[in-house]
């Protein structure tokens, strides 16, 4: 079937999803983009759809992570502040928005209180639950300020939730090291090993592709 395209296309999409959602086989060229690795031609299809339906937050959402990815993290964190607005009551724009200012910080130095402040935000959008998300971004958020310790009970409360959590079994292995507990690093090791042998990627400090939360998707 031939595809609708022009002002009669637009009209149509409107009728069906209204001025606030986009449709989703735009989000889905937008996405296939991303995979093919075409940053600059998604950055900009994001900022088209974002201008012509300014009300759906998943746009904002992946086009904050292109824009970090593609070294524009300002960029990226007005975006997901945006999504934010866009979809009040999800913890996801402000993990990821917590994940940018860890890593991605655009001052260049870890910026550990605006951090610690999204991932409040995420708590109380989530009802309180801790998610593995969250903790993970709290036990980054101390090993940022150089507090190991609370750190390495942060991400083992990470990896209670999500065993495969690469981020977490990183930062454990590297905290381990430190303080010359061999035994405990062999384990770890170990159970990184199976992680990666499993296929199960999680979100590690490797295989990030495009920035999201700690612990995944």
């Amino acid at each position: 079937m031939q595809r609708v395209r022009g002002p009669l296309c637009a009209l149509l999409l409107l009728a069906a999803c209204g001025p606030h959602r986009a449709p989703d086989m735009d989000l889905r060229d937008a996405r296939a983009l991303v995979a093919d690795g075409s940053l600059d031609a998604a950055r900009t299809a994001l900022a088209e759809l974002a201008a012509a339906y300014p009300g759906d937050s998943r746009i904002a959402l992946l086009a904050g992570e292109v824009a970090t990815w593609r070294g524009y993290p300002d960029e990226g964190l007005t975006w997901l502040r945006r999504a934010a607005k866009g979809a009040p009551g999800d913890p996801e724009p402000h993990l990821r928005a917590a994940y940018v200012l860890l890593v991605h910080p655009p001052e260049g130095t870890p910026d550990t209180a605006a951090a610690l402040a999204e991932a409040t935000l995420a708590l109380a959008d989530s009802g309180g639950v801790e998610s593995a998300a969250y903790r993970a971004c709290r036990g980054e958020a101390a090993f940022a300020a150089g507090d190991r310790e609370s750190a390495e009970v942060w991400f083992h409360g990470a990896l209670e939730l999500r065993p495969d959590c690469r981020w977490a079994l990183q930062r454990l292995l590297q905290i381990t090291a430190s303080r010359g507990a061999d035994a405990e690093r062999a384990v770890l090791n170990k159970r990184l090993s199976a992680v990666i042998r499993g296929g199960r990627m999680g979100h590690g400090m490797e295989n990030a592709r495009l920035p999201a939360t700690f612990c995944g998707r």
